[in-house]
């Protein structure tokens, strides 16, 4: 990312950035009434940084909020399997990463009693559904979409 600020005045203004930029992620002032933001935001630095940026000369000072944005892809960093028995409540967590946060969602076959909620998959297998049952799980937000297969042994 990159991006160039300008402020006009004479003399000409300094600039300083306060607040915090995402790691890999530098501001410098030129020195000229411009000022550069520019780096590679580090894996798992996806976010908003709220900075606030000031230029000032002998004649004051003033300021602007901005936010910086970076977007980074989802990854699903659960299991790719899980088991339930037949009667127990089961309770399988499925974790992602990414900004904004992904949306997850699943295609396959499920057995009966088990469903895909906000937090994974959940309940209680039915009798009859022993068995295996392998499904895609996706993980999907404006800055991307990735799969996973995943496997649900039921006995």
């Amino acid at each position: 990312m990159s991006a160039t600020i300008t402020a006009r005045g004479y003399t000409v203004p300094s600039l300083t950035e306060s607040g915090t930029l995402p790691a890999g992620v530098t501001f410098t002032d030129n020195g000229n009434g411009t000022a550069t933001i520019k780096g590679t935001p580090a894996p798992g630095s996806g976010g908003r940084y709220p900075v606030t940026l000031t230029a000032a000369n002998q004649l004051g000072t003033t300021g602007e909020a901005y936010v910086v944005k970076v977007d980074e892809p989802p990854a699903i960093t659960s299991q790719h399997s899980a088991a339930a028995t037949i009667g127990d409540r089961f309770s399988f967590l499925i974790t992602t990463t990414g900004y904004p946060a992904p949306k997850i969602t699943e295609t396959g076959v499920l057995p009966a009693g088990i469903s895909l909620g906000s937090g994974g998959l959940t309940g209680t297998p039915k009798r009859g559904t022993s068995g295996t049952y392998p499904i895609t799980i996706a993980a999907a937000s404006t800055a991307g979409t990735v799969t996973q297969n995943f496997t649900l042994t039921v006995s």
